[in-house]
């Protein structure tokens, strides 16, 4: 039971991490268009 706890955890922060990466280059590309030469 404690290890499927363990691997639970490990995926939840993978995937936490992945959605944060997502969030984060989806804000770059937002950020580059509005502060490019018009």
């Amino acid at each position: 039971m404690q290890t499927l706890l363990y691997a639970l955890t490990i995926f939840n922060a993978l995937n936490f991490m992945a959605f944060l990466k997502s969030v984060l280059v989806g804000n770059c590309r937002v950020f580059k268009f509005l502060t490019r030469d018009w």
